[in-house]
This record gives C-alpha cells, sequence and structure tokens, in this order.
C-alpha cells in the first residue's frame, strides 16, 4: 500500500515518534498529557499507547496559530 497522505493520517505513533515530531522530550509530552494541554494516548493494552498522527498533527497546527 502508497504511503499516501491518507495513510499517514492513520499512523499511530510512539512517545518516542510524539517528542521527536513536537521537538520535545518525552516527558514534556506527558506534562502536557497531564495538564490537558495534549492529546491523550490511545491505549492498546496496559502499557502500550500509541497517538494517532492526525492528532499530533493536528495539535501542532493549533500551537503555530495561536503563538503566531
Amino acid at each position: 500500500m502508497p504511503a499516501g497522505p491518507a495513510h499517514q493520517d492513520n499512523l499511530l505513533l510512539t512517545i518516542q515518534e510524539v517528542a521527536r515530531i513536537c521537538q520535545c522530550s518525552t516527558r514534556h509530552i506527558f506534562r502536557l498529557v497531564q495538564a490537558g494541554q495534549f492529546p491523550s494516548p490511545i491505549s492498546l493494552g496496559s502499557r502500550l499507547k500509541r497517538w494517532p498522527r492526525v492528532q499530533v498533527d493536528r495539535w501542532l497546527a493549533e500551537q503555530s496559530e495561536t503563538n503566531g
């Protein structure tokens, strides 16, 4: 299957991938989640958390709009 835009929207990201994309630490991402300032991950098991790429991209776009 080609890796087009629709395919990337369905990607589930690890905390390390989210931190890399957002250019911050994994600890900072978890702090933002706890503060209600970042999307919560999807739980795929007791220790398996993933973030939908589309939610991370949307959050980044909102930050860009807010911070000018």
